[in-house]
């Protein structure tokens, strides 16, 4: 319970090592895209070459320059969850059941980098990494989103620092433990 007293919002970090990966790789692609297509004597191999180093670099712009740059927010009224493009979304405090570490044993190729809706399992995986995961188990199922967005009824989030989350969380919400 609020007590009357302003909560100052809190940044939650995710790991960000596969998208810094990523980004790594896709630069290369682009040189190497770009210096193929700079080396090549016929006109259509330029051409694709830098089609090619074209389609990369906006992968990279719009796929993981903003992951890279975005944090989720543990905010006054809800915890809002964003990676890049692929999430925006704010889940209620109200709407939280629990939250608890977890582990991903339905294995890791099946889930994936990003953002990953499981509708069997009415689950949702904003995951950056396979390490220091939360499930957030929700009271009620939720639209995550716009009108096209799926409705969950729990949240597998990676994080930095699990205890931190779960006491950030447990703060801001108002059921930590007096």
């Amino acid at each position: 319970m609020h007590h009357g007293k302003k909560q100052p919002t809190a940044v939650i970090e995710y790991p960000k090592a596969w998208f810094g990966l990523g980004a790594v790789v896709c630069v290369a692609g682009i040189v190497s895209s770009a210096y193929l297509a700079y080396g090549s004597l016929e006109e259509f191999a330029s051409t694709f070459w830098m089609m090619v180093g074209t389609a990369i670099a906006i992968f990279l712009v719009v796929f993981i320059v903003p992951c890279l740059a975005t944090t989720h927010i543990a905010g006054e009224k809800g915890l809002h969850l964003r990676m890049g493009i692929l999430i925006n979304t704010t889940v209620p405090y109200a709407a939280i059941r629990e939250i608890a570490p977890d582990a991903i044993r339905r294995g890791a190729l099946t889930v994936g980098i990003g953002v990953r809706h499981k509708q069997k399992l009415g689950t949702v995986f904003v995951v950056s990494s396979f390490k220091n995961l939360v499930n957030i188990r929700l009271n009620r199922d939720l639209r995550l989103g716009g009108l096209l967005a799926p409705t969950v009824g729990q949240i597998v989030l990676s994080v930095k620092d699990v205890d931190s989350f779960l006491s950030t969380v447990a703060r801001m919400s108002g059921t930590e433990e007096a």
